[in-house]
């Protein structure tokens, strides 16, 4: 009975928890079915990676992803966020530019 009140409350949301100053993780609750199947966000600032596991029931899949296959949009989202919770993303979208070889005179 509890279960079932639980899940009528989280579902459609997404939680936000900081794992580690760099690191945040994003559950959001899919309704499906008679369940609820659960996909991660897991934002690696220190890596500038994006881990994603989708689990339904008792299968899972996950997939992983730089941080430039991302929208610059969603990064920044999601560095705003660990930033709210107490973290301290290093979060530089862009990416190290070279010094110029003809510099102007």
């Amino acid at each position: 009975m509890q279960l079932a009140v639980v899940k009528k409350v989280v579902a459609g949301k997404t939680l936000y928890a900081k794992v580690d100053d760099e690191t945040l993780m994003a559950v959001k609750f899919i309704p499906e079915g008679s369940g609820l199947a659960i996909f991660r966000s897991i934002f690696n600032f220190h890596a500038r990676r994006v881990n994603e596991v989708f689990e339904n029931g008792s299968k899972a899949a996950m997939s992983n992803a730089p941080f430039s296959e991302y929208s610059p949009e969603a990064i920044g989202f999601a560095a705003q966020k660990l930033e709210t919770l107490g973290g301290k993303p290093h979060c530089s979208l862009d990416k190290p530019r070279l010094p110029q070889l003809n510099p102007k005179i």
